[in-house]
C-alpha cells in the first residue's frame, strides 16, 4: 500500500522533533482522506495547504473535509479568514509555519496536505518573501498609470529589470507597478530577490510525497467531483458568497474596490458560476462542463508544477 511506503520513509521521524510530512497532489487525487490515514497512524494533525481553503463558507466548491472527516485528526489553516480578504503566500507561510511549530511541541508530526505548489514550496525552501513597501513611489505610480502614463511605468520595469518584464504580462497593471517599487526600494531584480530568499534552510526536515494518478481515473474523478458540487449546493454557496464580497466591498471593508480585485472569486466553479447566476452567461449544461474543462487544466499545471518540487517522491496511484 502506498501510505505503507509513506509510513516507511518516514520511520526515522520522532514525535516532538522537527519533522513534517507533505502530501501534494492534483485537485480530486484523494489527498484529503489519504492524508487523515497518514496523521492517524503517524500521530498527526493535519495542516491545510489550500489557498482557497483558507475563505470562510466555501466549503462545496473548495472540496474541504467534512466535519466528520475533520473529527479524524485535528486540522488547521481551513476557515481562518472572510472571503473578502485577500490573502498572500506571505500570510500563508508564516501563519502555517506558527501551526507546525505548534503540533510539534506537543509531541505530534505535522502532516501538511494539498495542492497548491507555490505553498508547499514556500514551507520546503524556507522563502523569505519581500514586505517592504514604499507607499510615496507606488502612489507616484499609480498616479502615472491613472494619468495615461502606464507605457512609461512599463518601460521602467524593462528597463530595470528586463527578466521580470518578460515574466510579468503588461496589463497587469499591479503587478508592474509593484514590481518597480521593489525595484527602487531594494536596487535588485527579482530573480536577484528571489535567489536571496533562498538563502536560509528551513528548520523543519520535509518529507513530501505527491499522488500522481493515472490520467484517465483523474479526469473521471474530476467528472464526478463536479457534478458532486451541483448537486450539493454550489449554486447557492457562490450565490451567498458574491453577495457578501459585493456588500464588503461597498462598506470598504474588502481588500479590493472591486469583487474582480478579490482572490475567493476567482477559484475556479465560483468563477464560471458568477458569470452564469449575475452575468446571464451560459446554460446550468455550459456551467458544468466549462468547471470542467478548467479543472482538468488546473490539474495539469498542478502535475507540471509539483515535477519541479524538490525532494518529492511521486506516488502512482493506477
Amino acid at each position: 500500500m502506498l501510505i505503507d511506503e509513506i509510513l516507511k520513509q518516514t520511520e526515522d521521524f520522532e514525535c516532538g522533533k522537527s519533522n513534517a510530512v507533505i502530501i501534494g497532489g492534483p485537485t480530486a487525487s484523494g489527498k484529503t482522506s489519504f492524508a487523515i490515514e497518514v496523521a492517524r497512524r503517524l500521530n498527526g494533525e493535519i495542516v491545510s495547504c489550500d489557498s482557497m481553503q483558507i475563505y470562510k463558507r466555501m466549503d462545496i466548491g473548495t472540496a474541504k473535509a467534512t466535519k466528520y472527516e475533520q473529527s479524524a485528526v485535528p486540522h488547521h489553516m481551513i476557515d481562518i479568514i472572510e472571503p473578502w480578504i485577500n490573502y498572500s503566500v506571505f500570510d500563508y507561510k508564516e501563519a502555517a509555519e506558527k501551526c507546525i511549530t505548534d503540533i510539534i511541541a506537543r509531541g505530534k508530526i505535522p502532516v501538511i496536505c494539498g495542492g497548491t505548489g507555490l505553498y508547499i514550496n514556500s514551507l520546503i525552501e524556507n522563502r523569505q518573501y519581500t514586505v517592504e513597501e514604499d507607499l510615496k513611489i507606488r502612489t507616484e505610480l499609480e498616479q502615472m498609470a491613472e494619468n495615461g502614463e502606464y507605457d512609461r511605468v512599463y518601460q521602467m520595469l524593462c528597463e530595470c529589470d528586463p527578466e521580470a518584464a518578460e515574466i510579468i504580462h503588461k496589463n497587469n497593471v499591479k503587478r508592474v507597478i509593484r514590481a518597480v517599487e521593489l525595484f527602487k526600494i531594494t536596487g535588485k531584480t527579482q530573480a536577484v530577490r528571489n535567489a536571496d530568499s533562498l538563502l536560509t534552510p528551513a528548520d523543519i526536515e520535509y518529507k513530501t510525497f505527491i499522488l500522481n494518478p493515472d490520467r484517465e481515473i483523474l479526469y473521471s474523478r474530476i467528472e464526478k467531483r463536479v457534478d458532486i458540487m451541483l448537486s450539493e449546493g454550489l449554486y447557492k454557496e457562490t450565490e451567498a458568497v458574491y453577495n457578501e464580497c459585493v456588500e464588503a466591498v461597498k462598506s470598504g471593508v474588502a481588500s479590493s474596490d472591486t469583487v474582480d480585485g478579490l482572490t475567493s472569486l476567482a477559484a475556479i466553479g465560483y468563477r464560471e458560476m458568477i458569470r452564469h447566476i449575475f452575468f446571464g452567461e451560459m446554460t446550468p449544461e455550459e456551467v458544468s462542463e466549462k468547471i470542467k474543462i478548467n479543472t482538468r487544466h488546473y490539474a495539469k499545471r498542478q502535475l507540471t508544477w509539483f515535477r519541479k518540487t524538490p525532494g518529492a517522491v511521486f506516488l502512482d496511484i493506477e
